[in-house]
């Protein structure tokens, strides 16, 4: 008896000094900053490493992957989003006797190649001219174009932040093709395409030494101003910049209708009455696991919210914000068993400041998506892989890390988050979550001290004897909710 107790102490010795490699040492390179960390072996479901793995924290990015997972699971991975064009009157000798009716529902991957398509299929179908005009319907969303916790940003007005709708044509952002000159004479800059919703003033001139452009986007209502200045030097190869739009329907209708007109399809601007409602097709968009990668592979804010709304849509139409995140923190709950009240969603994209969940919250979500297989497959494909894709392609770009780990990363003023899968030297998959919220030079090191931690746990052998924990985070109070989410 004496001798196997021995042996066993031996090799549980061994067993810890395989198991946590060095967690201490860099959770102390935190230094003022808060951190909330916990790793756990998916084949043995036993904790490896834990730090404050209850403290509830701003996410940030990594909110992202609740609500592509519920999205997922309530919408299904086949689902697809759907936009209908509609003949309000009759279509004789190919000319529509009344207005074309674009119908939306949310799709959030609507570009201009798929707009152009569109166009073309119209013509196709034997229209050669409308006597009335382009009608857009956006009501599916109630108005709502603006979700909770973005107003706190000082950087609203940036590319990350562009207004909804539920007619929305690429991310709600436009393209501007700049190219230089000869020198002295004016640079290209257009934006595409060059929809009469843009009006452009001033000019940038080319010039032989390093040039400074300057390009400023403004709301006017129903145009965008686009305002040139600056130097472009001649050297420089022919390039894009992105910019948000400022009013999306009127977007839409500007791009769809240069489209129109490009197919040579004559419009006559005049709205008609509604004789009668004929569907001339319902364009509809890649299923929802396409989708759900580019959300989580580029971390776009606007396609995140955009899949609030599509939830929302499931049990109430117009489809509001309030009833989509009511659907996914039911999920959290019912599903992932997260405990009520433990947590703070306050939007999808996790952009603002509002938004409070733990480690240990964000590893018993990825434990979940992991076991369920349905989703399983295709939210983990949606992922960023170290080294190689999404956010991560330029992170942990060497082994052990390298195309081993998994994860949604997350970014704000004074946050950093990591949160996802790493396969481990010993044969084991290591779901992890890194939570870190402090003064903006206290996260200097917060992406290096977050990769080193994902490279140790992709080092490890085997895993920690200590079973993980369902949830025990102490519930908010009423008035605590409140406070954290801006009453």
């Amino acid at each position: 008896m004496f001798k196997r107790i021995f042996v066993f102490c031996i090799s549980m010795l061994s067993f810890y000094s395989q198991a946590h490699p060095d967690f201490d040492s860099i959770l102390n390179h935190f230094k003022g900053a808060q951190v909330s960390f916990l790793a756990a072996s998916s084949k043995t479901h036993q904790i490896i490493a834990e730090h404050n793995a209850n403290l509830l924290l701003n996410p940030a990015s990594n909110v992202k992957l609740i609500t592509t997972l519920a999205a997922l699971e309530i919408l299904h991975p086949e689902y697809r989003f759907k936009t209908e064009y509609i003949a309000t009157g009759p279509i004789k000798s190919g000319v529509l006797q009344g207005n074309l009716l674009v119908k939306g529902y949310g799709d959030p991957s609507i570009t201009n190649e798929r707009l152009q398509k569109v166009a073309r299929e119209i013509r196709l179908f034997g229209i050669r001219s409308i006597q009335g005009t382009v009608l857009l319907d956006e009501s599916y969303f109630g108005g709502e174009t603006v979700p909770k916790g973005w107003e706190s940003e000082k950087d609203c007005h940036k590319l990350y932040a562009a207004p909804l709708s539920a007619l929305s044509l690429n991310h709600n952002t436009v393209t501007l093709l700049v190219k230089p000159g000869d020198v002295g004479e004016e640079a290209i800059c257009v934006p595409d395409p060059p929809a009469d919703y843009f009006k452009v003033n001033g000019q940038i001139k080319t010039v032989f030494k390093r040039g400074r452009p300057k390009i400023g986007v403004f709301d006017a209502g129903n145009q965008m101003r686009i305002s040139l200045g600056g130097t472009l030097n001649a050297h420089l190869p022919y390039g894009q910049l992105k910019k948000r739009i400022y009013n999306p329907l009127r977007y839409f209708e500007s791009v769809f209708t240069y489209f129109l007109k490009k197919e040579g399809i004559e419009i006559e601007g005049r709205p008609l009455g509604f004789l009668e409602s004929r569907m001339i097709l319902t364009d509809k968009s890649p299923i929802l696991s396409q989708i759900v990668a580019e959300t989580n592979k580029t971390s776009s804010n606007f396609m995140a919210e955009m899949l609030v709304k599509a939830i929302a849509g499931k049990v109430s139409v117009p489809a509001k914000f309030e009833n989509g995140l009511l659907e996914i923190k039911k999920f959290l709950e019912d599903k992932v068993g997260l405990k009520k009240n433990s947590f703070v969603l306050a939007n999808g994209s996790g952009l603002g400041i509002y938004n409070r969940f733990s480690a240990r919250q964000f590893v018993m979500v990825l434990e979940y998506a992991q076991r369920d297989f349905e989703v399983s497959s295709d939210f983990i494909s949606s992922l960023g892989v170290a080294g190689t894709q999404g956010t991560l392609s330029k992170r942990m770009r060497q082994e052990p890390a390298l195309r081993s780990l998994k994860a949604k990363t997350g970014t704000l003023a004074g946050v950093s988050s990591l949160s996802g899968y790493v396969d481990t030297e010993g044969d084991d998959t290591m779901i992890f979550s890194i939570l870190v919220q402090g003064k903006p030079r206290a996260m200097c090191k917060a992406r290096w001290l977050e990769d080193r931690i994902g490279n140790s746990l992709a080092r490890l052998h085997t895993a920690a004897p200590s079973g993980i924990a369902a949830e025990d985070s102490e519930e908010l109070e009423e008035d605590e909710l409140d406070e954290l989410s801006g009453g």
